[in-house]
């Protein structure tokens, strides 16, 4: 080795010496510093003995720590880059003391910056310097959210976070006074007249800073969205839905926007909407186009949070109202789109939309479809109008059919009454597909599709409608049921007439579904009134001294009073129906209600083991009102017995109530008697033992029975 490499290998190992023994004292003076924080920031955030003015010199010596131990570093780095092995684990050593001994010190040295930061958010808003103060509460929250805390300063760390709260409330709290003393939003309504103001400062640098500040705090500045609000509810809603007047007012200091209007029924024209809404975003393009960030401004705010709203708003109650109701109209609304088109335009130049962005015209373009769309809708309303009719003005349709029942596939439809309104509604509906035949294929399945949702909510929208008398008028119910079965019948000759004429249908059947789901409705809503009637004649005799028979001697007013309610409740369904439903309908629904009675009045009869011959005399006189009535109730009487099945066996009934033994043995006949047709054995020879005490003639009877 030479001389000179001596002397270097000599200097290095001095030099490294120096620093083994220059760590520890860096590292003491480091804990020192530590101990000294915490001690300062206790008595500052903990006892709150101690003002915060020992800060600076703290932060200095924590930055001449860190710069010692940065030139430390930077010496052990050189010696390592020199590749020398013998001292190669001993700077390794070193290395990882100095890491230590600067986690330590950034640890400590944070929070003697976090308490400075707090130093300067009280001085940044002392001096109304917003931006610089937000900035600060930025920094800070950042700073505190990493820090690594140890148990013994937990305390101090929540104390901080305290504070910091406190002062960026402060902050909101200033910057809510600011903007509140440079906007105002006011609402006021005296009578029917309604005043909505928006009173905006001359533009001021406080303000502008106040704004940023709330963006740079918060994205979503709720005073912001508050202007919003009142924009899209206060201002854009009532241009579209009410004549306004609007002036703008500059008194030096500021400008106002004062919107008034007066309730009333007079719809605005589109021309006027569109200016005054101009006028709304060119006051705000003027005087409310503060700076954020980036591109980004308080105008762009307001209309990001508004725009979907306004488009939504100004199609409903706008655009909407400009689309033709008839086809001289239709050739003339180029003349309108043009005026969308500009008004757009002005739209774009205000920053509204985005140069892209055209909503209005891509609405409108495809003015033929919104024009069938606002046909079908006029349809549909005249629809409900209709439906919601009253059922009882009505007319007679159809032709006399006798003894053939109404089958779906019927050609023609039986003498009956329906509502006019149904006649109405099929003139309506038949106009529809009559448009259907002459418009291009898209415009025809919208007009077939909306005369099919039409027939869909028929039963459903009159039933709703009409719910009351549905259930408690005969007449109304029948007309129902009439009036499905007519639309159901049209239907049917319509889908042979139109499936050819309507191009697209093909081989589909145009009202298929509809007709079917018609029939069922109406025969469901009928056939639950009828039901409901059958219920209310059996609760009647159910309340009669019928169930007691057995345990009457003497006769009873009670059963004949009953029966001849039970009479004049179906004599009612016979004044009320038998000009309103068809000859067979009147008659089967009468005939099955007729049965019924007339095999209840039976069971009553049948079910009794023991009947004295005076109850039984009432019976039969009684049970005569019910044969001489009952064949009134038919459109023609000698045709009873073809709807009410158990006619004969109700007459045999009344006959064997007044027979002797000899004529019920004759009217058997050894089983081959009118008797034995219609009643069992087992039925007759239980009704002998009622009303015939224990004889030989009895048991001679019996036994002939079989």
């Amino acid at each position: 080795m030479s001389f000179l490499s001596e002397v270097l290998s000599a200097a290095e190992k001095t030099e490294i010496e120096i620093i083994k023994t220059k760590i520890p004292e860096l590292s003491q003076e480091i804990t020192d510093l530590k101990s000294e924080i915490w001690h300062y920031m206790n008595n500052v955030y903990n006892k709150f003995n101690e003002r915060p003015q020992k800060n600076n010199i703290l932060l200095k010596k924590a930055t001449t720590l860190s710069e010692d131990l940065d030139v430390l570093r930077n010496t052990i780095e050189e010696h390592l880059r020199k590749d020398i092995p013998k001292i190669e684990n001993d700077l390794s050593t070193l290395s990882l003391e100095i890491e230590e001994a600067d986690i330590i010190l950034s640890a400590v040295s944070k929070f003697v910056v976090l308490h400075d930061r707090l130093m300067n958010i009280r001085n940044f808003q002392e001096q109304k310097q917003y931006i610089e103060c937000v900035k600060e509460i930025q920094s800070a929250y950042s700073e505190i959210n990493e820090l690594e805390v140890e148990e013994e300063v937990k305390r101090v760390t929540t104390n901080i976070r305290r504070d910091l709260l406190s002062e960026r409330t402060l902050v909101c709290e200033a910057l809510d006074i600011i903007f509140g003393d440079n906007i105002l939003l006011n609402s006021s309504c005296v009578g029917s007249k309604t005043e909505n103001t928006i009173r905006i400062n001359y533009e001021n640098n406080t303000f502008k800073d106040a704004l940023v500040a709330f963006h740079m705090l918060d994205s979503k500045i709720f005073l912001l969205q508050q202007i919003s609000n009142f924009l899209i509810n206060e201002v854009c809603l009532p241009i579209l839905q009410n004549v306004v007047f609007i002036n703008i007012v500059d008194d030096q200091k500021s400008y106002s926007f004062v919107l008034t209007y007066t309730a009333s029924t007079e719809v605005p024209k589109y021309q006027d909407i569109f200016s005054h809404l101009l006028k709304v975003f060119q006051y705000l393009h003027t005087h409310f186009n503060y700076h954020l960030t980036g591109d980004y401004s308080t105008l762009l705010y307001v209309v990001n949070e508004i725009k979907s709203s306004l488009v939504e708003s100004v199609i409903k109650y706008c655009l909407l109202s400009t689309v033709p109701s008839n086809e001289v109209e239709l050739e003339k609304y180029d003349e309108i789109l043009t005026d969308i088109s500009k008004f757009e335009s002005q739209l774009h130049k205000y920053s509204v939309f985005e140069e892209k962005e055209s909503p209005f015209t891509d609405y409108m373009k495809d003015i033929d479809k919104l024009y069938v769309n606002k046909k079908c809708q006029e349809y549909t309303e005249i629809a409900i109008k209709l439906m919601k009719k009253d059922l009882h003005e009505m007319v007679e349709t159809g032709i006399l059919i006798k003894n053939k029942p109404l089958l779906e596939d019927a050609h023609d439809f039986p003498k009956c009454s329906v509502s006019k309104s149904v006649l109405e509604l099929l003139k309506l509906i038949e106009n529809m597909l009559q448009k259907a035949m002459e418009s291009p294929e898209v415009c025809a399945k919208r007009i077939v599709s909306a005369t099919q949702n039409i027939l869909n909510m028929y039963g459903s929208v009159v039933s709703e409608n009409h719910q009351k008398m549905l259930q408690t008028i005969p007449q109304q119910v029948a007309l129902f049921k009439n009036n499905c079965w007519h639309l159901a019948y049209k239907l049917d000759s319509w889908n042979e007439l139109y499936n050819k004429k309507i191009k697209f249908i093909n081989d589909a059947t145009l009202f298929k579904d509809q007709s079917h789901q018609l029939r069922c409705f109406g025969a469901d809503v009928f056939r639950h009134y009828v039901q409901g009637q059958v219920q209310q004649i059996e609760e009647i005799l159910k309340n009669s001294s019928l169930g007691e028979l057995q345990t009457l001697s003497n006769s009873n007013n009670n059963i004949e009073k009953a029966v001849r309610q039970c009479i004049r409740q179906q004599e009612l369904l016979r004044t009320v129906w038998h000009k309103v439903l068809s000859y067979n309908d009147y008659n089967e629904t009468l005939g099955y209600i007729f049965n019924s009675f007339c095999t209840k009045l039976m069971e009553f009869v049948l079910l009794v083991e023991d009947l004295s011959s005076d109850i039984a005399e009432q019976l039969a006189d009684t049970f005569k009102i019910v044969q001489t009535r009952g064949p009134k109730l038919f459109t023609e009487p000698k045709e009873i017995n073809m709807y009410v099945e158990v006619w004969y066996r109700f007459n045999e009934l009344v006959f064997m109530l007044n027979a002797s033994l000899v004529e019920i043995n004759d009217r058997w006949a050894d089983g081959k008697g009118p008797l034995a047709l219609v009643m069992k054995p087992e039925e007759v020879k239980r009704l002998v033992r009622a009303l015939f005490q224990n004889t030989d003639r009895r048991a001679a009877l019996l036994a002939k029975i079989s």
